[in-house]
């Protein structure tokens, strides 16, 4: 190793770690050009990586002939399993070709640990620059631009553990200034807390001019996958917690719509109730009163109930949309609680109040006409009297002057007592007012016609006084005469690399890579994928950006049938088939979330089966 490049020696040393790592114990390399040449060593590490064997080797190679069979062995494995070996054969490995053996390493590692293989891994190398990204982003003082000089103070790689587990690393004490301190204790913490091991030297990041992009690579990879599953994890967790919600939601929902159904159905019946028992009136300011009350019901507490009654058949629907769009059972309330039930219950009120309506305006109607009646009475009787006077007054009274004048006085006296009995005609004309009575059937006199006859009355018995009294002067001689894709195509066109404006295979699998929209599968995951590709491409050979769109919008709706929340709850509490509340607190559900599944979900070996409750959700 002594021979090699510096680039190479860094790579070298950083990729002799990892295979130690992945071998942990069961063989040990200490110079990759040297210890992998007779393929012992690279098979067991391809079983350690893959889980299976390689095939039969060569046990004691000491020709070379037997070193190249063994190494032979190992590059057709790594082959069948679709790994392109560009340039690379047994005998470079064998004779310790630097660049070759290196690349080799570089290729197992691109395959089995940084996912989503590519030519020369340029889209691997973007998907996990772009999940570097998104993790930083928070972060002022950092900024990932790619795997060399971004990294070389050490906050980046600080960050990526912050942001999973702020309690191992007090953030805000570290600065730029440091940055071998920064790397030598984060990679510490990375080794002590989450098992990732120390395969770089922080001098070979800090201490070169340019860092090695593989060697980053390859350490940046050990953590996206640990915290890849802390990341399925939360996204699990909300899945649970969105189901966990939504049935919070619609609990709430039915409650509100059974409490708000049986008032307003209260309120309908004693109303009608109210009305079918309320008794006639007999005045009109009763009457009056309880036409304003009516009007007023009509204006106010009517319309209310009727928009009530209509919410509450809205609030209905949204309950079973609801319902119906996450596939579980539809909502049954208690008996007499349908729609159809207050619809009924408000029809009833409705003719109630209808009822009552009749029965006000025929109470209205028969007090108007007393008021006409008592008024029309009044009035024609005190005419007929005024006129009774009128007629004596105009009598012959023959030569007895004398008795004349006595009797025009005692009809002058009569006038003045009649008078007086225009006061309960004027109370009966101001009630027919009140009642805004404008015309009578029963008589066309008013107080006023009342008044002009005994005012006329009254003139012509003066006159006719004076003109008596004029006669008995003459007959004496006196002489007297008589008013309601920015961040869409950013992700969209930072993955589409030969800027054709589409996806094809590779780069919309790195995108769903970066984007933990699929799982990350070192066998067998290419089905799904596919499955998924075929789908949003309609079965073509690319995606186009509005493709894109409608997929990332339905899977940011994306509802769950019964096998994926299980799937999901299974995943929050970690392949037990219980879940625990400190399973809920890792997975990032909230306290009341929390409370929620321990008052709601069977209890099961110290936690609580959520594949019980599950299944009695789907039913």
């Amino acid at each position: 190793m002594d021979k090699l490049a510096g680039w190479e020696k860094i790579q070298a040393k950083t990729f002799t770690k990892w295979i130690n790592a992945q071998l942990k114990g069961a063989g040990e390399v200490n110079d990759i050009l040297v210890d992998l040449q007779d393929g012992k060593n690279l098979a067991k590490l391809l079983k350690t990586i893959s889980g299976e064997d390689v095939g039969k080797l060569n046990a004691t190679p000491k020709m070379k002939i037997q070193k190249v069979e063994n190494c032979n062995t190992c590059l057709k494995f790594i082959a069948d399993h679709d790994v392109k070996l560009v340039g690379i054969g047994a005998e470079e490995i064998v004779d310790g070709n630097p660049k070759l053996t290196l690349g080799l390493i570089w290729t197992l590692i691109l395959r089995f640990v940084i996912v989503g293989l590519s030519e020369e891994g340029l889209s691997a190398k973007q998907g996990l620059l772009l999940w570097c990204q998104k993790k930083t982003q928070p972060y002022n003082n950092v900024k990932i631009e790619d795997f060399t000089f971004s990294w070389k103070d050490g906050l980046g790689l600080n960050a990526l553990i912050h942001r999973h587990r702020p309690d191992l690393i007090d953030y805000d004490k570290l600065t730029k200034d440091n940055p071998l301190q920064n790397w030598n204790e984060a990679m510490d913490i990375a080794e002590k807390h989450l098992g990732v091991p120390k395969i770089l030297d922080a001098e070979d990041v800090v201490d070169t001019a340019k860092p090695d992009e593989r060697s980053i690579m390859t350490y940046i990879a050990l953590l996206y996958n640990v915290f890849s599953s802390m990341d399925q994890a939360e996204v699990a967790g909300r899945r649970v917690a969105n189901f966990l919600n939504f049935k919070q939601q619609i609990s709430s929902m039915c409650h509100d719509y059974e409490e708000r159904t049986r008032a307003v159905q209260a309120e309908c019946k004693q109303k009608a109730e109210e009305f079918s028992s309320a008794a006639d009136t007999h005045s009109y300011k009763e009457c009056k009163s309880s036409l304003n009350d009516f009007q007023n019901f009509r204006k106010t507490r009517r319309r209310a109930i009727i928009q009530e009654a209509d919410d509450l058949a809205a609030l209905f629907t949204n309950i079973q949309t609801k319902l119906r769009f996450q596939k579980l059972p539809a909502y049954h309330p208690g008996h007499g609680l349908l729609p159809p039930d207050t619809e009924a219950v408000v029809e009833h009120l409705e003719k109630a109040a209808a009822n009552r309506r009749t029965q006000l305006n025929e109470n209205m109607r028969s007090i108007k006409q007393n008021l006409e009646t008592n008024f029309a009475n009044l009035a024609n009787a005190f005419n007929q009297k005024t006129l009774h006077v009128k007629q004596s007054a105009l009598q012959d009274f023959g030569d007895d002057l004398q008795g004349a004048i006595g009797h025009l006085d005692s009809l002058i006296v009569q006038l003045r007592e009649h008078r007086g009995q225009l006061g309960p005609i004027e109370a009966a004309d101001k009630l027919c007012e009140e009642a805004s009575i404008e015309t009578n059937e029963h008589t066309d006199l008013t107080v006023d016609d009342l008044t002009f006859e005994i005012d006329t009355v009254t003139k012509l018995i003066n006159k006719t006084k004076t003109s008596v009294e004029a006669q008995i002067a003459a007959q004496g001689g006196s002489g007297i005469s008589a008013e309601q894709m920015e961040e869409y195509k950013k992700t969209f066109y930072h993955f589409d690399e030969d800027c054709d404006g589409t996806l094809n295979r590779l780069e919309f699998k790195s995108c769903l890579s970066a984007l933990g929209l699929i799982d990350i599968s070192f066998e067998g995951g290419d089905a799904k994928f596919e499955a998924i590709f075929t789908k949003v491409s309609g079965g073509k050979s690319d995606i186009p950006f509005p493709s894109f769109v409608e997929y990332m919008e339905a899977k940011a709706k994306s509802t769950m049938d019964a096998d994926q929340l299980t799937e999901s709850f299974k995943v929050l509490a970690g392949g037990k088939d219980f879940l625990t509340t400190q399973d809920c607190q890792v997975g990032g559900l909230k306290p009341e979330e929390i409370e929620y599944v321990t008052l709601t979900l069977p209890q099961k070996d110290g936690g609580y089966d959520y594949n019980a409750f599950v299944s009695s959700s789907f039913k």
